[in-house]
């Protein structure tokens, strides 16, 4: 029986903005997005069941209540919007249903809860009403950063698919086939393809992408370049874009090579930096989220990581 205790001071934090105006940055070296907190919600958690690993938020946009899948409880738990517990989806287990690593969660023609299990990828269905579980589908590849983009009657999301060398995923429910499509860029595909049969590191360390859909075209990205690349629904190359570097740093030139052959320079930290997700801002405009890894200037031995953010009003 779940026994209810006082709720616990873990706030969800709402945030708006991205970029930093010139009057917000006050080192150039160290100044990232302007982030600006708008609002917070203090969430209940009991004596049992209490978020240790958050792993995404996700808005349902019929009610303002919102889903977080915790890969400490291997669940889907779901609170209203003043932060109280409604119900949970999904256990820690190995069976029908349950989790093993929980991943990301997206709501699906909203009636359906859906829940990655990375570690057995499986994407599993539940009644977003009562929770019960539907059944579940199999998928292929790794599964990259960012969000689901439920388009029409299909779900697209990034997984890098290394049998056919592809960087993205298109579900069209409720077919169970599974279409990979997207090409894996060269710098991938040399990585990925090597005469010892055993995949580059570049691949291996640099091998999550992200990707956003729209009803005729996808904008899709890998963490290891500085590229993003339009294309088709079905696939087809149509652009290659290159965001623009005003404070970020990007990754460096000649990366895979480099990375795969261990010849990695010491003290170029810019080596781990990569681009870490694509998503959708209700405006219509595209975040690319980047995380760059520099020296310090405060210390021989210091390291930081910065994030920056680039708002692509039209890349598509």
């Amino acid at each position: 029986m779940r026994t209810s205790a006082p709720a616990t001071p873990l706030w969800l934090l709402i945030y708006a903005g991205c970029a930093a105006g010139p009057d917000q940055i006050t080192d150039p070296e160290v100044a990232g997005p302007a982030v600006i907190p708008v609002d917070s919600v203090l969430l209940e958690e009991t004596g049992e069941l209490y978020l240790g690993n958050p792993f995404s938020l996700v808005p349902d946009t019929l009610d303002g209540s919102f889903l977080v899948s915790d890969f400490f409880q291997n669940q889907l738990i779901r609170y209203n919007r003043d932060g109280r517990l409604r119900q949970t989806y999904g256990r820690r287990g190995s069976g029908p249903g349950e989790f093993t690593g929980v991943g990301p969660a997206f709501i699906l023609h909203d009636t359906l809860v859906v829940g990655v299990d990375g570690r057995r990828k499986l994407m599993q269905l539940y009644a977003r009403g009562d929770g019960s579980f539907l059944g579940s589908y199999p998928y292929q590849g790794v599964l990259g950063i960012g969000e689901f983009s439920v388009v029409d009657q299909s779900v697209v999301f990034p997984s890098r698919e290394l049998t056919g060398l592809t960087s993205v995923a298109v579900w069209r429910y409720p077919d169970s086939v599974i279409d990979y499509v997207v090409p894996l860029p060269d710098e991938y595909v040399r990585s990925a393809i090597r005469p010892d049969g055993y995949v580059g590191q570049f691949a291996a360390f640099h091998g999550r992408g992200s990707a956003v859909a729209w009803p005729d075209t996808i904008l899709s990205a890998m963490s290891g370049l500085n590229e993003v690349f339009l294309s088709t629904r079905e696939g087809s190359a149509l652009d290659t874009l290159h965001p623009p570097a005003i404070r970020r740093r990007g990754v460096p030139e000649g990366i895979q090579e480099r990375v795969d052959a261990n010849d990695v320079p010491v003290g170029v930290h810019e080596f781990s930096s990569s681009l870490t997700g694509l998503y959708r801002l209700s405006s219509g405009a595209t975040a690319l989220f980047q995380r760059m890894r520099v020296r310090a200037n405060h210390g021989k031995k210091s390291r930081k990581f910065n994030w920056d953010c680039t708002i692509c009003a039209s890349c598509r």
